[in-house]
């Protein structure tokens, strides 16, 4: 599991650091798009009105299971974008 936050607005305006700061958000993420493994990120909670995720991470093969276990531990009230209007 790696915990993620979203970053406030206005957080890539600046050119001078929307690079590095693009780049440090994806040090978790894009490995698993080299990897091949299947990975989901899901909404957990909200902090001073940021959403706050969780992403998962399976072995080969381990789709349904990952899936699974991301639908037990979200919480339907959070917004995703299945229910985002």
């Amino acid at each position: 599991m790696t915990p993620t936050t979203a970053p406030p607005l206005g957080w890539y305006d600046d050119p001078t650091t929307a690079i590095p700061r693009t780049l440090a958000m994806l040090q978790y993420t894009s490995w698993f798009n080299a990897t091949g493994n299947p990975a989901i990120a899901i909404p957990r909670a909200v902090v001073d009105g940021l959403p706050v995720g969780v992403q998962l991470v399976g072995r080969h093969g381990s789709e349904a299971e990952l899936l699974a276990l991301a639908e037990a531990i979200a919480d339907p009230s959070l917004p995703s974008r299945s229910n985002h209007t």
